[in-house]
């Protein structure tokens, strides 16, 4: 058997060469199907946080409502508690603002009529 170094050079050459391509086309494949998978992943992580967004939007406004109508039954629970107080207090309160009102007329007029006995008092004596 001869041994010929070129042709087993070339061989190699020929060998190496294909090897490298189809390393490289395996490459590519991987590429592909690595970038399908991560655009299907971001497809499913995309409608996974969109589906959470939404419940949460839910959430927060059935929470939102629930608060309202909560603070709602307590203004109404207030004004039912607050109403008959105030009207009590208006009954108790309304005749003393009068009273008070008319003292001055009262202290005038008692102003008055001391000095008008002042001056009779001191017209008597002079």
């Amino acid at each position: 058997m001869d041994f010929d170094v070129r042709k087993t050079v070339e061989d190699t050459a020929y060998i190496t060469v294909g090897v490298g391509v189809i390393a490289f086309q395996q490459a590519q494949v991987r590429r592909r199907e690595l970038q399908a998978s991560l655009t299907d992943r971001a497809k499913e992580t995309r409608a996974f946080l969109e589906t959470r967004t939404q419940d949460g939007r839910d959430k927060l406004e059935s929470l939102a409502n629930d608060a309202r109508q909560r603070a709602a039954a307590a203004r109404d629970d207030v004004a039912g508690r607050v109403e008959p107080l105030v009207g009590d207090f208006r009954e108790r309160v309304e005749p003393v603002v009068e009273q008070l009102q008319s003292v001055p007329a009262q202290v005038k007029q008692v102003v008055e009529a001391g000095a008008s006995r002042a001056r009779e008092l001191v017209n008597r004596a002079a």
